[in-house]
């Protein structure tokens, strides 16, 4: 089961090993708006290799992409989302893709911090946005933070940035001077849990879920994260009392199958 679990965990997160199977996944919105009519492309060393066109479900499948491909999701109204085929959940349910509308800052949350930035600062991470070379994004993120250093949101976009590099450490350090700055920021905390993850550092899952969990409690996320960080650390009690608190859908299905497993 162990093995199971880490298996999932790995392939949920960073291309650590090449890909041997066709990709499933869904897509959604972060309001919860339908996804008919968007647009998920397979992109493997910047070629397009395959499209789709999703309908009202939001679900997808590519056949077997090579090592180093990602996906693009793209629908009007909302800002363009990429993520790395090996970060795609197993659990096609899960969805492994979120659209966020159009706003002048994106986020899960809005930092605080974007209201004392620096102009300069401000200008930065705005153009790091708009550039198509991911070197010329990391030098105007890397110039955004010496700019102002108490900027979470430069901190945020760098970590994403260095996590997508498969850059792991050098995300790690990031999204931590993140929350540095913004403690109630709650996007850093959803990378580093997954970082966390990738390491097998359990410890540190339970105590960013359990963090995670209190600055955004209607989230399901922290919640399951955290069950399984207790199963990993023994306490199939904890793990039980977070499934009573989720929500139906597949993340309590599949912990729900997880602590049967374990009986």
């Amino acid at each position: 089961m162990r093995r199971a679990v880490h298996r999932l965990l790995f392939l949920y997160l960073i291309a650590w090993s090449p890909i041997l199977a066709g990709v499933e996944g869904s897509l959604r919105t972060d309001d919860g708006a339908a996804v008919g009519g968007a647009l998920v492309e397979l992109v493997c060393n910047g070629d397009v290799r395959a499209a789709r066109t999703l309908d009202a479900s939001g679900t997808f499948a590519f056949a077997q992409p090579s090592d180093g491909c990602s996906l693009s999701a793209t629908m009007s109204g909302y800002d363009p989302a990429v993520e790395s085929v090996a970060r795609m959940p197993l659990d096609p349910r899960i969805a492994g893709i979120v659209l966020r509308r159009k706003a002048k800052w994106q986020g899960q949350t809005i930092t605080s911090t974007v209201l004392a930035a620096s102009p300069k600062a401000l200008r930065l991470v705005d153009e790091a946005k708009q550039a198509s070379d991911a070197d010329r994004a990391a030098e105007l993120l890397i110039a955004a933070t010496e700019a102002d250093p108490k900027f979470a949101e430069a901190w945020y976009q760098l970590g994403r940035l260095r996590l997508a590099l498969s850059d792991s450490e050098g995300a790690r350090r990031a999204l931590a001077r993140s929350i540095e700055a913004d403690p109630w920021f709650v996007s850093p905390y959803q990378s580093l849990v997954l970082l966390s993850m990738a390491a097998g550092d359990w410890s540190a899952v339970a105590r960013l879920s359990e963090r995670l969990t209190h600055i955004n409690p209607h989230a399901a996320e922290g919640r399951y994260y955290g069950a399984l960080a207790s199963m990993e650390l023994g306490d199939l009690g904890a793990a039980k009392r977070a499934l009573a608190e989720l929500p139906s859908g597949p993340q309590a299905d599949d912990l729900r199958a997880r602590i049967e497993a374990r009986r």
